[in-house]
C-alpha cells in the first residue's frame, strides 16, 4: 500500500516537473519568436520568417496539441483583465456590448501579439480551423488586412478542404479590401469545397456581379444549371440569369449612350440610333419578354421594369462605408 502510494507521489511529481519543463521551453521559444518577428524596417511590421526557424520541432508530436492549447489560450484571453472590468461595468451602468467591445481597441502590438499566439498554436496544430478564422476576423476588424490574410493563407494551405476559411477570406476581400472578384473566387471556392459555412451558388453570383463581371457570374450559373437535377433550384437560377443579363445589357446600352454623347454633345434620339452610329451591334433581347428604352434623363431602363437593385446597393455601401476596421461599427 505505502509501495503504491509511494509510486503515485513519484508519478505526480514527475508530471509536475515536465509540465514546468515544457512551460519553461515555451517562454523561451516565445522569447525568441517575438524577437525575430517584431523587427521593423521603417517604423512597419514584417512578415514573419519565424515559421521557417523550426523553433519547436523540440516538441514531440504528441505534446504539440496541448502546447497548442496553451497558446490559443493566452490567445483568446489578451486584455481579459480590461475586458472583466468592462463587464461588470455593463453589468452595473447597463453598457451595451456593442459599446464594450467598441472601447476594447486592441492596440498595433496587441493585434501582433495576437498574431504571434495563434501563428504558434497553429504551427504547432496546423488543422486547428478556428484559430485560423478566430484571428482574421479580429485582425481585420482592427484594419490589420496583412496579418489576416497571412493566417488565412496560411490555414487554407494546410487545410484546402475547409469552406469556412475560403468563406472568410471572401469577405475580407470584398467587403474589406474592396475586391469583389477575389471575394467573388474565394466564394465560389468556398462552394466548389461545400460544407459547414459555404458559400452559395446565389452568393458567388452576386458578388462578381456587385463586381461588374457579368460574364464570370453567368458562366457560374450556367455550370451550375448543367449539373444539378432539382428543378426548383433550376428555376431559381434560371431567373438570377435572367436578372444578370438585364443588368449586363443595361450596362452595355448605358455605356453606349455616353459614348453617343462625348462623341456628338447630345443623346441619342432611341437606343436603335446606336446600332446605325455603329457603337453597338445590335440591340440586346429582354430575357423578360420587355424591351430597352432611353428615358429622357438619359438612363436606360427595361419597360416593364425588371430589375434586381441588390447589386447596385451592394456597390454604394461599399462607396460610402467609413474607412477603417472598427469604424465601421
Amino acid at each position: 500500500m505505502l509501495r503504491r502510494q509511494a509510486g503515485t507521489i513519484i508519478l505526480l511529481v514527475a508530471a509536475f516537473m515536465a509540465a514546468a519543463l515544457v512551460r519553461n521551453q515555451v517562454t523561451v521559444v516565445t522569447k525568441q519568436w517575438k524577437q525575430e518577428e517584431n523587427r521593423k524596417v521603417d517604423g512597419t511590421f514584417q512578415p514573419t520568417r519565424a515559421a521557417s526557424l523550426g523553433m519547436f520541432e523540440f516538441i514531440a508530436a504528441g505534446m504539440k496539441p496541448l502546447v497548442a492549447d496553451f497558446y490559443w489560450i493566452k490567445a483568446t484571453t489578451l486584455n481579459a483583465d480590461k475586458i472583466f472590468e468592462m463587464q461588470k461595468e455593463m453589468a452595473v451602468k447597463r453598457v451595451s456590448t456593442l459599446t464594450m467591445q467598441e472601447e476594447v481597441n486592441r492596440s498595433q502590438q496587441d493585434d501582433r501579439d495576437l498574431y504571434d499566439l495563434l501563428s504558434m498554436a497553429c504551427r504547432l496544430d496546423p488543422h486547428f480551423v478556428y484559430a485560423y478564422y478566430y484571428g482574421s476576423q479580429l485582425l481585420s476588424w482592427d484594419a490589420q488586412y496583412t496579418l489576416a490574410t497571412s493566417l488565412l493563407e496560411r490555414g487554407m494551405r494546410n487545410n484546402p478542404d475547409s469552406a469556412v476559411l475560403a468563406s472568410a477570406m471572401s469577405f475580407i476581400q470584398y467587403y474589406f479590401l474592396d475586391d469583389w472578384e477575389k471575394g467573388a473566387e474565394y466564394a465560389q471556392l468556398s462552394y466548389e469545397i461545400s460544407g459547414k459555412y459555404a458559400a452559395t451558388p446565389k452568393t458567388v453570383a452576386n458578388l462578381y456581379a456587385a463586381g461588374r463581371n457579368y460574364d464570370l457570374a453567368l458562366t457560374f450559373l450556367a455550370d451550375i444549371h448543367e449539373t444539378t437535377s432539382d428543378p426548383d433550384t433550376r428555376e431559381q437560377i434560371d431567373e438570377q440569369i435572367r436578372y444578370l443579363l438585364v443588368e449586363k445589357h443595361i450596362e452595355t446600352l448605358q455605356n453606349g449612350v455616353d459614348s453617343f454623347r462625348s462623341k456628338f454633345g447630345r443623346l441619342p434620339a432611341d437606343l436603335d440610333v446606336l446600332v446605325r452610329a455603329g457603337i453597338i451591334s445590335k440591340m440586346p433581347e429582354d430575357p423578360f419578354g420587355g424591351k430597352y428604352v432611353l428615358k429622357k434623363n438619359g438612363k436606360v431602363e427595361n419597360e416593364p421594369r425588371m430589375r434586381m437593385d441588390h447589386y447596385a446597393k451592394m456597390r454604394k455601401y461599399q462607396n460610402s462605408k467609413p474607412r477603417g476596421g472598427r469604424q465601421r461599427l
